[in-house]
């Protein structure tokens, strides 16, 4: 198995280092960059405006930088469109700085979990049911 593989899925880009091609995944770059942008700005300007919200809203806030990538992998995973790694790359770098600003909440770690869980179950359970009513009977 190429080791290359295992950071590029099924959807990169290359990039060269150090002469060596390199092959990373166009979403979870994208994911990466977001999170340590956010991070960076975090740290640069603070993040008063979101940690002032209610803690609902807050969460209201995460979800939504979810369903840019949630509805791209959907609708690409049941067969309606193709995707293409500029957006692939946009869609993980919006979940990223979801995440970290989801990292920001101030909430008990088990609801968080829940939350997070639960997201991941419901967004599973869609890309599967695309899967399934795809199939020729």
């Amino acid at each position: 198995m190429e080791l290359w593989r295992l950071l590029a899925h099924n959807h990169w880009f290359t990039i060269r280092v150090l002469g060596r091609e390199v092959r990373l995944c166009a979403r979870c770059s994208g994911y990466v960059g977001g999170f340590l942008a956010a991070m960076a700005l975090h740290g640069l300007m603070g993040s008063q405006l979101f940690i002032s919200l209610p803690v609902n809203l807050q969460f209201t806030v995460c979800l939504l930088t979810l369903l840019p990538l949630a509805v791209d992998w959907l609708t690409q995973s049941w067969g309606w469109r193709k995707s293409k790694n500029g957006l692939r790359f946009l869609t993980g770098a919006v979940l990223g700085t979801g995440v970290f600003l989801f990292s920001l909440v101030d909430s008990a770690h088990s609801l968080k979990n829940s939350f997070f869980v639960l997201t991941a179950v419901a967004i599973a359970f869609f890309g599967l049911a695309g899967d399934i009513l795809d199939r020729p009977f």
